[in-house]
């Protein structure tokens, strides 16, 4: 499975009789999101059509160049329908399946993602929430009928989808779940479709699609009782693991931070895709903190908005550039060391400098470079 070292089957096999059962359990595209098995096993000979972990880098076809990646240190997916987990039993290293059966394990990752939030009537016809491959597509073909949207929720998500609306021209309403003051209580319908969504004054915001964009939960629900600490999310270490030979990635999994000294959760893609492949490469015997810059962007109309680090609300603020031509870098400053840059169609600034977060640099690296202006932060 990996090149250098050991592998897991290698090593379980010096200790146990029996083979080494590594575990994957992720979320899957299931309509009801529920957490699917997926059973890694090595095979002798070279995989056609299959994915090779973490040799590919090409998940449909496997076909990827893969360094190094021979016949006898490739793992596949095993063949077979996705089974949902319904439990975990952390002492007897067993996931328990949908239909009571069980399966056992050596090691196991924990990639389970996240649920978006709904709110009442959420189930209705014409409303959506963006997750999968399939969301998209189907609020895609819903926004091409011409409709007039309602967007609950003004995250980055919700201002995306909000400007891609009125980009087609459609009627587009953007609220956050507390509107000027009056919460969002739930949706309209009528003949089985949404109709707008209801404030708590008894007022409505009439649509013929919502958009449901109020941010996600962990899929913890099927780890309750497990042996496993949750708290907004898998609490996991810097290692990636959860408990002795269990692992948490990607958005499900909660960790402190060593490179900022805070606890986190990051629902961002890359994010996941890096977290997965320390995690992977902790379960095989490497010994790597996950220490990630988290990172993200946004692009609306035309604006880009990019961001590196975290951005703590008692944080000092250097601006540079003048937000009034539409083109700004900010520094963030905490505890003496720069700990987040944000940029406004600015991605050059924000290449330059995104380095001070990287490497912890002095506040005053960024107090001292003339183009940065102190801003007050209220």
């Amino acid at each position: 499975m990996r090149q250098g070292g050991s592998s897991l089957p290698e090593r379980a096999a010096a200790t146990t009789p029996r083979a080494a059962r590594p575990l994957i359990v992720s979320q899957g595209n299931s309509p009801n999101r529920t957490p699917t098995l997926l059973l890694l096993r090595r095979v002798r000979r070279s995989p056609i059509r299959r994915c090779c972990v973490p040799c590919s880098r090409k998940g449909e076809s496997g076909s990827g160049s893969g360094r190094g990646c021979g016949p006898a240190e490739t793992a596949v997916l095993a063949r077979g329908t996705a089974v949902a987990a319904t439990g975990l039993d952390v002492e007897r290293r067993q996931a328990r399946l949908a239909g009571g059966a069980t399966i056992d394990f050596d090691g196991l990752i924990i990639a389970t993602g996240v649920i978006p939030r709904r709110l009442p009537y959420g189930g209705l016809n014409g409303v959506h929430v963006l997750r999968t491959l399939n969301d998209a597509l189907a609020l895609r073909a819903a926004l091409l009928t011409g409709p007039r949207v309602v967007v609950v929720g003004a995250g980055f998500l919700g201002t995306e989808v909000a400007a891609t609306a009125r980009t087609m021209g459609l009627e587009v309403t953007l609220v956050e779940p507390e509107h000027c003051g009056v919460p969002v209580r739930g949706l309209c319908e009528g003949g089985g479709r949404v109709t707008g969504a209801e404030l708590a004054d008894g007022s409505g915001l009439p649509a013929d699609v919502v958009v449901l964009a109020l941010g996600y939960v962990p899929a913890t629900d099927w780890l309750t009782g497990s042996g496993l600490t949750l708290a907004n999310g898998v609490v996991r270490d810097a290692l990636c693991r959860a408990a002795p030979g269990i692992y948490a990635a990607g958005d499900v999994a909660s960790w402190r931070n060593p490179g900022f000294g805070t606890r986190m959760r990051l629902e961002h893609r890359m994010n996941a895709t890096e977290q997965a492949m320390v995690a992977v490469g902790n379960l095989l015997g490497d010994a790597q903190p996950f220490a990630p810059v988290p990172y993200f962007w946004t692009d609306q109309y035309d604006t880009k908005i990019q961001a590196y680090g975290i951005f703590p609300p008692d944080a000092e603020l250097r601006i540079d550039g003048d937000p009034q031509d539409g083109h700004f870098a900010a520094a963030y400053g905490r505890h003496g060391a720069v700990v987040g840059v944000r940029g406004w169609n600015a991605p050059r600034q924000v290449r330059a400098l995104r380095s001070l977060v990287a490497e912890r640099a002095l506040w005053t690296t960024s107090t001292d470079t003339p183009a940065f202006l102190p801003v007050a932060v209220n």
